[in-house]
């Protein structure tokens, strides 16, 4: 009867724990830790060797970030003498209290000394091994930053260099002299500069194509006196030398760019999103080329961005090297009217984009909302797809087709013809009886 009890007696026990998951986990937790002590009191000796490991194989990483050096403001540090008692005690004698703490049973000690309030707020603490012959001085904290004026060197393990923070003199402005010294022929950065340099003839040349292309767009208006109310954008000469393969200059660009930051929200400009072809597309429609055996040309539209019609009314100060009709008059009292989209502009994306996508609708080529860059035309010979980023549109079909569209192309634009595609959204394709082959562009 008594054995029958007691089992009975387990038996709930046995049914209480298991219906108590807390329980359950605190008993693993518990076993985990005897394992974890078990296999500590199990490890060699080395590894419970604190001499050994008392420094880094690395000596930057025995030295201290900072090194304080005692001035006249900082009290002198009482140190103790190595072979000391390494019994805990602490001492209190006037402002400076010293704790010294049996850290490994064996010679370290760590003194905490405190400077006087009045004079600073530095708390040192100093570590000193009886084996050992570094000691570290390490600053925690100041209020004072006159103090910690003393900066180690880089190769402070060698030489035990440090400097002075007050006497050093530091030049703001060195990453910049060094970019002036590796450019030594950089692009000038505006007109001024511009007409200082002995190339100046070339960068004149430069200009005057620039502004007669502009007027050939019919960009922007006559000069007209600045309207009542109008705040006029600003403006900026670009200037740039183009280069070949061998770093030898072949072309002096200018470009008159708006400045878009002086534009106002729903004054100057209302939507400015324009879409652009993405690389997963990109692929795809070479996949697409390969396996249908068909030809991809690439055309580059000159100056796109001045073929867009703008959808606000905008104003621009006058350029320089634009006249004005009174020479002695202010030239900020005067303006001019854009026609069309320029380079800078908020809006000049979208405004492109919306012409191009209005002309190759009307010849025929229709596209949708999942890859509305994407231009798509059947023809009694198969297809031709225009694929559109930006300025670049990659032409993908049959030879007849393809030859129809840079036909209609270049009616309306100003195209420059790159033949077969090589270079296109980072990739790098070369062309074969085979396929296509391609490659990760690498550019310098």
């Amino acid at each position: 009867m008594y054995q029958k009890e007691c089992q009975e007696i387990d038996w709930n026990a046995k049914g209480i724990s298991s219906s108590d998951p807390r329980t359950t986990e605190t008993e693993l937790q518990v076993q985990r830790i005897i394992d974890l002590q078990n296999i500590a009191n199990n490890l060699p000796d080395a590894f419970a060797d604190y001499k050994d490991v008392t420094k880094s194989i690395h000596p930057a990483r025995n030295v201290p970030e900072r090194v304080e050096v005692p001035n006249k403001t900082t009290q002198p540090q009482t140190g103790n003498k190595r072979g000391r008692s390494t019994s805990k005690k602490q001492e209190k004698t006037g402002n400076t209290t010293k704790i010294s703490i049996d850290r490994h049973s064996k010679d370290i000690q760590c003194h905490v000394d405190r400077c006087d309030p009045q004079s600073s707020s530095i708390m040192r603490i100093n570590t000193e091994a009886g084996t050992s012959e570094d000691s570290r001085s390490i600053v925690l904290g100041s209020h004072d930053e006159s103090l910690r004026v003393d900066e180690i060197a880089i190769n402070f393990v060698e030489t035990g260099e440090s400097y002075d923070r007050k006497s050093t003199i530091v030049d703001c402005y060195l990453s910049e002299q060094i970019a002036n010294i590796l450019q030594t022929d950089s692009d000038p950065k505006s007109m001024t500069e511009c007409k200082k340099r002995s190339d100046w003839d070339k960068w004149k040349v430069a200009i005057e194509t620039e502004i007669a292309s502009l007027y050939k767009r019919k960009v922007f208006s006559a000069v007209m006196p600045t309207p009542s109310g109008i705040l006029p954008v600003g403006y900026k000469w670009v200037f740039v030398r183009k280069r070949n393969e061998n770093n030898g200059v072949v072309r002096y660009k200018a470009r008159l760019v708006a400045q878009s930051f002086t534009q106002r929200g729903f004054i100057d400009f209302n939507e400015t999103y324009s879409p652009v072809m993405s690389g997963i597309t990109f692929r795809y429609l070479i996949s697409l080329a390969v396996q249908n055996r068909l030809s991809m040309q690439l055309m580059d539209v000159v100056t796109a961005y001045l073929y867009g019609s703008l959808d606000s009314e905008i104003y621009m100060k006058i350029p320089e090297e634009i006249s004005i009709p009174d020479n002695k008059a202010n030239r900020n009292m005067y303006c001019v009217k854009l026609h069309k989209s320029l380079y800078g502009l908020k809006q000049s994306g979208r405004m492109w984009y919306n012409r191009l996508n209005e002309f190759l609708k009307l010849k025929g080529y229709t596209n949708n909302d999942d890859c509305p860059c994407v231009f798509t035309k059947k023809s009694s010979t198969g297809f031709c797809i225009i694929s559109v980023y930006v300025d670049d549109l990659n032409i993908i079909g049959n030879e007849p087709d393809i030859n129809e569209a840079r036909h209609h192309l270049k009616t309306e634009f100003e195209m420059k013809d790159l033949g077969q595609t090589k270079f296109c959204l980072g990739l790098q394709l070369e062309h074969f009886n085979s396929g296509i082959f391609i490659y990760q562009a690498a550019y310098v």
